[in-house]
């Protein structure tokens, strides 16, 4: 149970910051923006990564301090982050094709 546990939180990790390196790249990509209401349309890249770092932190701290089996909960950001990523990947493929 603990390596799955593990498991789901470097997947949450993992997604986080594989959306803020696509979240640094709109500006590279005239006509794109972010979605995110809290980041707004053009984030500075400072921004962002704080964003990203705060709650990358918030999740690792929710799943220390919430016991077992509860912090599987972080799962639910996992799946979040992760169909957010798919719809970014969608939309550049969209955009290059």
């Amino acid at each position: 149970m603990k390596i799955l546990e593990y498991a789901i939180l470097a997947s949450a990790e993992f997604f986080l910051f594989w959306d803020m390196a696509q979240t640094l790249d709109i500006k590279n990509h005239p006509g794109h923006f972010e979605t995110n209401k809290i980041l707004g349309p053009h984030p500075s890249d400072s921004f962002v990564i704080t964003y990203f770092c705060a709650i990358g932190l918030g999740a690792m701290v929710l799943w220390t301090v919430v016991p077992s089996p509860w912090r599987n909960v972080v799962g639910i950001m996992t799946a979040v982050e992760a169909v957010q990523v798919w719809r970014n990947i969608q939309t550049n493929r969209r955009d290059h094709a």
